[in-house]
């Protein structure tokens, strides 16, 4: 059996080769988790919450707070990004600097959580569940105060595909592919007829945000939710069991010892503490120094 490295550049080097949308996303699909570590840039607040109620929260796709919010004006259709809920993660190894700067900015509170490939895996067997069983998700509408749960359609883990298109006559020597991980596809004739497919909603972000490595949990529900701007998904236990915390460049030294210990206290009678690692960020004394214009 091949290893998760071996399978993905088996994927990264057909995917170069594409020239169909079609084609390039199944491969994106097939190696969107065989990378080693996915990590979620949040808030000590959100983080709490996720252990609290075992659950992610997941935002609806047409919201204004997402990084790229034309992406839905651009990609996919209306009527399917109406009902469809997203959670970012990235995929890189290391620390970035770009994601902590986007998601939260100069928080003493922010915090990266990363999970190993298996559990992501394992998560989505979970998620498939949901959907082949038609489950219900916890839905919080913005009227009424009420939760409910509502019935999920389609539920997947997989890498964003960046697209470079043609908006004009002047764009095509720029035109048409999509990049992962760094690399391109082959010129997507198509591509400007493609993106606007249904089975493309949710997949496609402009080539400018190519630096993120985003890989996002999707999920789409089956049937419109007016006032829910948010839903909650299950998180698999291992999840949680392996999880490790890095917290943000910005975090005050006086603070650790306390956010510490609300993690503690979350987590308590789970016995999982001790196992996971909580550590500093390497890039905080770099992007102090960058953000103050020493360097």
């Amino acid at each position: 059996m091949s290893s998760p490295a071996t399978t993905l550049k088996k994927h990264h080097e057909k995917f170069h080769y594409c020239i169909k949308l079609n084609s390039a996303l199944r491969h994106i699909k097939a190696g969107s988790l065989c990378h080693d570590t996915y990590r979620h840039y949040t808030s000590l607040e959100a983080l709490l919450g996720m252990i609290n109620s075992g659950s992610l929260w997941l935002t609806l796709g047409k919201s204004a707070k997402l990084d790229d919010a034309q992406e839905r004006e651009k990609f996919g259709v209306a009527e399917i990004w109406e009902r469809t809920y997203l959670a970012s993660f990235v995929h890189d190894v290391e620390e970035s600097a770009a994601m902590w700067g986007l998601y939260c900015r100069g928080s003493n509170k922010a915090v990266c959580v990363s999970f190993p490939r298996k559990s992501m895996k394992r998560w989505l067997v979970m998620l498939h569940k949901l959907a082949k069983k038609r489950v219900g998700v916890l839905i919080n509408p913005q009227k009424g105060g009420s939760i409910t749960k509502k019935p999920v359609k389609e539920a997947e883990i997989f890498d964003i595909a960046y697209a470079d298109v043609a908006r004009s006559y002047s764009d095509r020597e720029r035109q048409n592919f999509v990049s992962w991980d760094g690399l391109r596809s082959r010129k997507i004739t198509a591509l400007e007829a493609d993106i606007i497919e249904p089975e493309v909603t949710g997949m496609l972000k402009d080539y400018e945000w190519d630096f993120e490595h985003e890989t996002r949990v999707l999920v789409r529900l089956k049937e419109t939710e007016p006032y829910a701007s948010k839903i909650a998904i299950p998180l698999h236990d291992d999840l949680l069991k392996k999880m490790s915390i890095i917290f943000g460049p910005w975090l005050r030294k006086e603070d650790k010892r306390k956010f510490e210990n609300k993690i503690k206290n979350a987590l308590h009678g789970k016995k999982i503490f001790n196992h996971i690692g909580v550590s500093e960020s390497s890039l905080s004394g770099a992007l102090i120094k960058w953000e103050c214009g020493i360097v």
